[in-house]
C-alpha cells in the first residue's frame, strides 16, 4: 500500500500535533522507576525481560514501534477509563441515594 505524498505530509502534520499536545498535557504516564517486585515475582520478571529483549532483537524497529505506541496512548487512555469509571460510580451513587424505602 503506498500513499502520495501529500497524504504522507498530512499524517506527519497530524503526528506532530498530537505528539505535542501530549508533551504539555498533565497526562499521566507510569514512571517504572521504582518497580516493586518481590522475592517470588522477580524470576517472573527476569523471564519477561528476556523474552522481550529476543522480541526486539528478532525485530527491533517494529517491537521497538509498538512498545512506544502502547506507551505513548496509554496515559490518556488511562485517564479516559479513569474519567469514565468516576463518572459510572458518581451516576451509581446517586441512583442509590434516590431509593425510596
Amino acid at each position: 500500500m503506498e500513499i502520495n505524498n501529500a497524504l504522507s505530509d498530512k499524517i506527519m502534520l497530524v503526528m506532530v500535533y498530537c505528539l505535542s499536545y501530549l508533551m504539555v498535557s498533565t497526562h499521566g504516564y507510569l514512571s517504572f522507576k521504582h518497580p516493586e517486585t518481590t522475592k517470588a515475582k522477580t524470576f517472573h520478571a527476569l523471564v519477561a525481560m528476556v523474552l522481550l529483549v529476543m522480541v526486539v532483537a528478532t525485530e527491533p524497529q517494529v517491537t521497538l514501534f509498538i512498545i512506544m505506541l502502547a506507551y505513548v496512548l496509554s496515559g490518556p487512555l488511562a485517564d479516559a477509563y479513569r474519567l469514565l469509571a468516576g463518572r459510572k460510580s458518581a451516576a451509581t451513587k446517586n441512583l442509590e441515594s434516590k431509593k425510596i424505602i
